[in-house]
């Protein structure tokens, strides 16, 4: 059985993140950040990011910056 993906539009992402969108949009050029990828869907404009990749990005951050202190 396949389980269905959550996915976050930039309004949810910017509230998950309690990011501004110009901020998110910097992390995502940045390949250094390591970001997740978003996906357009069916074509449109709007991109996608999966919650569980959003999720564990935010997990690897907070890992370094607790390695750093």
């Amino acid at each position: 059985m396949t389980v269905p993906l959550a996915c976050l539009q930039m309004k949810a992402l910017t509230k998950k993140l309690s990011m501004s969108r110009s901020s998110i949009y910097k992390l995502i050029q940045c390949q250094e950040s390591n970001f997740p990828v978003g996906f357009p869907v069916m074509g449109g404009r709007a991109m996608y990011y999966i919650e569980s990749e959003v999720d564990e990005w935010l997990i690897s951050q907070r890992q370094k910056s607790q390695l750093m202190h």
